[in-house]
């Protein structure tokens, strides 16, 4: 059978190759070194053709150098496979730190410096793991040393310094602080109804707002009650007195209350109310701040009955978010003021 260019080819590098092949003793296997027995035609160790002709050793040589080749990348691929995510980790830690102060800027500069920590070890880690590879791993120069070391620095700090230059060029943002805030509440329309009586020999009258709701006190005396802003999350509270004792010991008390939120209060503002006609006096004290209670009031005739009111808001005292509810139920406080009468 006639022979194609290749196969002659082939045939004229494996006598090339034979040509280097001297075997001086064949109880010793040229390959692996192994001690042959007489008899025995190829070593049992790695089968190398120790009695064959010169053709099948080069053959044999040729293909054990292959598999050597093969081996031999296949370890390196798995030593560059598990260096890399070191490599990307050491990456990583130099560029946040060094892009750290304009992440913080944030706007323009904070975004392009997260592309920088994200991108520059992706683009940078797979370079210099190769460069650490071929004089560290490869050929173990212990002399390369400082080479790789001084290389890691350079390319990763060269890379991060580039981008930080960028980084400069673009204009700083000025932060604005937002204007504080609340939650918008919507305000029921304005109406009123005539107070239902407190029981039957209710003391006094007034008109209260429609969306209001009239609650007893438990185990309070006769002319207590609560009015309930359910709506709102606010109570008027309103206590009865018989006045048996100095009607001055009294006002002073409901002021004492007062001036005693004085302490968180900003202002306190003290109004005399006077209805000759009704036989009613009485004062309002409208405290601002951030207190516990923001309004109180007393109403009497000054001989023999008083009443006492005080808003509470169930929320925590913060004048600027409460100031609305406050002023709304405010307007409401002035109109049973206006409106209130005694019960004869």
């Amino acid at each position: 059978m006639k022979k194609n260019k290749s196969q002659i080819e082939y045939e004229k590098r494996m006598l090339s190759r034979a040509k280097e092949i001297n075997i001086d003793n064949l109880s010793i296997c040229y390959n692996c070194k192994n001690q042959l027995e007489e008899e025995e035609l190829e070593c049992p160790k790695c089968s190398f053709p120790q009695k064959g002709t010169k053709i099948q050793m080069s053959e044999f040589l040729l293909i054990k150098k292959k598999q050597t080749e093969v081996e031999k990348f296949t370890e390196e691929r798995k030593t560059k496979t598990t260096m890399l995510p070191f490599v990307y980790f050491i990456l990583l830690i130099i560029c946040f730190t060094i892009s750290f102060p304009f992440l913080m800027r944030g706007g323009n500069s904070g975004a392009l410096a997260a592309v920088i920590i994200i991108l520059v070890p992706i683009f940078s880690a797979r370079i210099i793991r190769n460069i650490i590879f071929n004089n560290l791993v490869k050929n173990k120069p212990k002399k390369n040393l400082i080479y790789i070391f001084i290389t890691f620095l350079f390319l990763s700090i060269s890379s991060s310094l580039f981008y930080i230059f960028v980084l400069g060029l673009t204009p700083e943002e000025k932060p604005f602080p937002k204007p504080k805030s609340y939650y918008r509440i919507d305000y029921p329309d304005k109406n009123y109804i005539p107070l239902l009586k407190n029981g039957n020999n209710s003391p006094y009258l007034f008109e209260r707002p429609s969306y209001t709701q009239v609650a007893k006190i438990p185990g309070s005396p006769e002319g207590d009650m609560v009015l309930v802003f359910p709506e709102l999350k606010a109570d008027l509270i309103i206590k009865y007195l018989k006045i048996d004792t100095s009607f001055n010991s009294l006002t002073e008390k409901v002021k004492s209350d007062a001036y005693y939120h004085s302490f968180k209060a900003n202002a306190i503002d003290e109004k005399v109310f006077s209805n000759p006609n009704s036989n009613i006096y009485g004062v309002t004290y409208e405290i601002t701040g951030n207190s516990a209670c923001n309004y109180l009031f007393y109403l009497s005739d000054s001989v023999n009955h008083m009443i006492t009111g005080e808003l509470l808001i169930q929320s925590k005292p913060n004048y600027d978010s409460l100031q609305p509810t406050i002023d709304f139920i405010k307007s409401d406080i002035v109109h049973l003021i206006e409106t209130f009468e005694w019960n004869n």
